[in-house]
């Protein structure tokens, strides 16, 4: 009888496997990715190794050599689409390898899980060009982020969602920024009122387009009033947080405290608050969220 390892290099020359792997980075977190040894589906022999263990990442498009102990679990997606259903469920008793061999149907188990690969690049590549519509983005964050979401890290029951990528992107955080409780508070009052600016021209322009429609001084002077009042609870809302920044440099207020509570207080006339700022089914801001994933400690536990 042939080991796991064995077992699991055969079987990726055919069949796409997905790995849980742990994340030395954290003591819960684990990262999900595919891997095959299939070279018809690798692109390149980046990283290509003569060892039972090195496969090849879909994800990252390269060649990896695994430690075994790394590997929390593994399965092999879409299973159900290899066998069939019988009143004996005798498949049970074959091997995966007996199952694989010379099956039809390995081709379109495979071939469903590659288009889930591809949404999700596509998911990540379409959140970085959101970001960028309000703040330029460097390489680096972009490529230290795809590696981390492309992998679809969780740890606990939090998984690194598009809401909380889109909210890194834009404030410029990583890892070492939550693991260390390490903030650059100015770049991140910049940010955010980056983000408040941007949000609050969509307001005015829609404002202007429909006050440029209207013949009515009664409907004008009403338009000019929201003008006013939006100008108002954003000018209002950058002196609270220009004061929290007060409070947290001179008062020793908690750092990631005075962050969350400027992000709690979006300006009601711009509802609904962006969802990369705050989770609305929750009240939640993506910076709690955002903790929670990298150090599995809620902020209010701190």
């Amino acid at each position: 009888m042939i080991c796991a390892k064995e077992e699991l290099s055969l079987v990726t020359k055919k069949y796409i496997v997905q790995f849980n792997i742990k994340d030395n980075n954290f003591d819960l977190g684990e990262r999900r990715v595919y891997v095959t040894k299939d070279e018809s589906l690798a692109k390149n022999n980046i990283g290509k190794e003569d060892n039972l263990l090195n496969f090849y990442n879909l994800y990252s498009d390269k060649w990896i050599t695994y430690n075994w102990t790394d590997i929390a679990m593994y399965t092999y997606p879409n299973y159900d689409m290899l066998v069939t259903q019988n009143e004996e469920d005798s498949h049970f008793y074959e091997s995966i390898l007996d199952i694989i061999t010379d099956n039809p149907k390995v081709k379109d188990a495979n071939e469903k899980i590659l288009l889930s690969i591809q949404e999700l690049k596509d998911i990540f590549y379409n959140t970085v060009e959101e970001a960028k519509k309000i703040k330029n983005i460097s390489q680096d964050i972009i490529d230290r982020h795809r590696d981390l979401f492309l992998s679809e890290f969780f740890s606990g029951q939090n998984a690194y969602t598009k809401n909380k990528l889109l909210f890194n992107l834009i404030f410029n955080l990583n890892i070492e920024n939550y693991k260390n409780k390490n903030y650059d508070l100015d770049n991140i009052v910049k940010t955010y009122f980056e983000v408040l600016d941007y949000y609050s021209n969509i307001a005015k322009n829609d404002l202007k387009e429909e006050k440029d429609q209207l013949d009515e001084e009664e409907m004008i002077a009403e338009i000019e009033s929201i003008e006013e009042i939006l100008n108002d609870s954003v000018i209002g809302l950058k002196d609270k947080c220009n004061e929290i920044v007060r409070t947290v440099k001179e008062d020793n207020y908690n750092l990631e405290h005075g962050i969350i509570d400027m992000l709690e207080d979006w300006p009601p006339i711009l509802f609904p608050t962006p969802v990369f700022i705050c989770d609305n089914t929750d009240n939640d801001t993506l910076m709690q969220e955002n903790i929670w994933l990298f150090t599995d400690v809620q902020p209010d536990e701190n």
